[in-house]
């Protein structure tokens, strides 16, 4: 447990993990940043109460400000539990049954080495705002494969609803150790233990997420863009990086997170009048947050590719018959509105069925079965990590022929993965957040 300046929430976390009924022991290590409000004082009282459970650090000096992961630093190397648990100070567990559950599953799974829950986000920015569920990945318990977690399909998964084996906290604890600029975690957390064979996914609330609390991430890349511009070029990096860990394997399906990080960083102008070669009309734009940020200029030539990519494929959709209809609502729903108007297109699937009966332009949101209502649908998936092999089975149902099935960013995805980036574009990027060591 990681704990700054969380007096507010302190003492519910840590009742939270001494109230877990299990068959086994288990131990709280806390590491407090030095924190100079009474966070220090109230953990000290519980560690006075519970000193076989409780094995706390009190720093004079925060860590973190001078670029050193407590986590990586101080409790991973004194973990010595068969399974590890995540739980920060502001959040909490609702389930006295969360860890004894978890490691039944992982006893069982011997093969799985990630376990995961639903968590319930309450909002710091705005109390009045009901609790949501997050970390949804299935109806009920199942297997989760290891691209949903890697593109995190279904929104994120609650870090404190994790937990893995000893052997992923030690390569986790490695791989950050080596790379002092990857500030967060919990990512590669996920990737070490889904990788390869997924998670196991218990579809229960067990935990509690705070958005926005002070001093936490959230609360920060919110109040200063700069924070976010940084952690988005470091993960940029940090992917590279571990496509070197699994010798290469994951080039294919990584290109898909290149692209997320090159359409944040850019904001594409595609004009479909236009000749395929470049034009004026089509020279993308740097994010408004990330102008004349460097080390993002680098990669302009890369995206200017992936732009034209995109390009043909709406082109070529745009121009065929029948009624065209959008699957997902999100980011790619809005690149095709603004390139080619809302009058072209007859409907828009939600993929998770919370906003039908919405509107986006004028142009109803329906659910995927509301297919079948449309003339000879021709269907472009917005998407990137949509999985091809479970809609296809899905319109497979409704009846709809393959052909009439698009993928806007695929022929994007393709060319990154056929033509990785440089080592003098990543030089780029490493230099610009003043990383002069670099490991891959």
């Amino acid at each position: 447990m990681l704990v700054y300046n969380h007096e507010k929430y302190i003492s519910e976390s840590i009742s939270s993990i001494l109230n877990q009924k299990t068959n086994f022991s288990f131990e709280l290590l806390i590491h407090d940043d030095a924190s100079t409000d009474n966070s220090q004082k109230i953990i000290r009282e519980y560690e006075l109460r519970y000193p076989n459970i409780i094995k706390a650090i009190y720093q004079t000096e925060n860590q973190h400000s001078q670029g050193i992961n407590p986590s990586v630093h101080y409790n991973y190397p004194r973990a010595k539990g068969e399974y590890i648990s995540i739980c920060e100070g502001d959040d909490y567990w609702c389930d006295t049954h969360k860890l004894q559950e978890q490691v039944d599953c992982l006893e069982e799974h011997k093969e799985i080495n990630l376990c995961f829950h639903q968590a319930s986000q309450i909002s710091y920015f705005n109390a009045s705002h009901p609790a949501k569920t997050i970390g949804t990945y299935a109806e009920q318990n199942n297997i989760i494969p290891f691209e949903k977690t890697l593109y995190l399909t279904n929104g994120m998964v609650p870090t404190a609803s994790c937990m893995i084996r000893a052997e992923v906290k030690e390569r986790l604890r490695l791989f950050m150790k080596e790379r002092p600029h990857l500030t967060l975690g919990d990512r590669f957390l996920q990737f070490f233990g889904s990788y390869p064979n997924g998670s196991l996914y218990i579809n229960k609330i067990m935990s509690v997420y705070r958005l926005g609390t002070e001093n936490s991430w959230s609360a920060s890349i919110a109040k200063n863009p700069e924070h976010k511009i940084r952690h988005e070029k470091v993960m940029l990096l940090a992917f590279t990086e571990l496509n070197k860990e699994v010798n290469y394997s994951l080039s294919d399906k990584l290109a898909v997170i290149y692209l997320q990080r090159l359409l944040w960083f850019f904001r594409p102008q595609i004009n479909l009048d236009s000749p395929l070669q470049p034009t004026i009309l089509d020279k993308p734009t740097i994010n408004s947050n990330t102008l004349k940020d460097p080390g993002i200029e680098s990669l302009e030539p890369k995206f200017f590719t992936v732009q034209k990519e995109i390009k043909q494929t709406l082109k070529t959709w745009s121009r065929k018959s029948g009624e065209h209809i959008i699957f997902g609502a999100g980011s790619g729903c809005k690149l095709i509105l603004e390139t080619i108007g809302s009058l072209n297109i007859s409907a828009i699937i939600d993929r998770d069925n919370k906003r039908v009966g919405e509107t986006i332009n004028t142009v109803p949101i329906i659910s995927l079965d509301n297919v079948v209502d449309y003339d000879n649908p021709n269907i472009l998936v917005s998407v990137p990590s949509s999985d091809k092999i479970e809609l296809n089975k899905e319109l497979e149902k409704l009846s709809i022929p393959e052909e009439n099935v698009h993928y806007l960013f695929d022929s994007a995805i393709k060319w990154l993965a056929d033509n990785p980036f440089t080592k003098e574009e990543l030089d780029e990027v490493y230099k610009s957040i003043n990383i002069a060591e670099r490991t891959y």
